[in-house]
């Protein structure tokens, strides 16, 4: 079982490596469809073989047409995605999705295991993957906040392709984040699209703590206006 096992994941991996994404592309989206950004060259990437691609993207950049398309051209694969949205979790075909907190889990892992053993895993991806930078353990002055993103790293080392997808991930951070995903800086692709947006600006309005409903209701009349 082992043996047929290894040769239906090779079988797989081989017509991914041949797959013609635009034209996966086109048939998922129509035929007018592009490719934006950075899309094709995580997808390059991962069809290249790379096991750990960092893909930086702005928001609405299309993060997930990449782990969608990928599990298009591997119908008979299972692709694991890691979401910190609990609404997110779910199980769509060949796309399983499940938040950080499950994917450490005992259970998750086991599935992991049988998923792979069967030669059936194709890659894991994470999304959101910056919320590792934020996530801490509670201290004697600070509450924890979902440290069981703090144990992503464990699930990566499961020898399977691993996509990591983000709009937040300063350069400055960059070394950060591989430290926290136990990544060596030379193992990994990484891909970066400009992630500013222009039709996106914020201001600081101050005003004082008594006067919260008036100011509130001063800048809804200018926004109207």
């Amino acid at each position: 079982m082992e043996k047929q096992a290894e040769a239906d994941k090779f079988q797989r991996w081989r017509a991914f490596r041949q797959a013609d994404m635009l034209d996966a592309f086109k048939r998922m989206m129509g035929l007018d469809a592009e490719f934006r950004g950075v899309q094709f060259a995580i997808l390059r990437a991962l069809q290249e073989g790379h096991k750990n691609v960092l893909g930086i993207m702005p928001t609405g950049g299309g993060k997930s047409l990449t782990f969608m398309l990928l599990a298009r051209c591997s119908p008979s694969g299972v692709t694991i995605v890691v979401v910190p949205l609990t609404a997110l979790e779910g199980d769509m075909a060949s796309i399983v999705f499940v938040t950080p907190e499950a994917a450490v889990g005992q259970a998750f892992k086991r599935f992991m295991q049988q998923k792979k053993l069967t030669g059936q895993l194709d890659r894991l991806v994470i999304d959101e993957c910056h919320v590792v930078l934020d996530s801490r353990r509670k201290t004697a002055d600070k509450d924890a906040w979902r440290p069981e993103i703090l144990e992503l790293y464990k699930t990566i080392e499961q020898l399977v392709q691993t996509l990591f997808l983000t709009a937040t991930l300063p350069p400055r951070n960059e070394l950060e984040f591989y430290d926290k995903m136990n990544i060596n800086k030379h193992e990994i692709v990484k891909i970066r699209d400009s992630t500013t947006r222009k039709e996106i600006k914020y201001q600081v309005v101050d005003y004082e703590e008594e006067e919260e409903e008036e100011a509130l209701q001063r800048m809804v009349d200018d926004k109207k206006r």
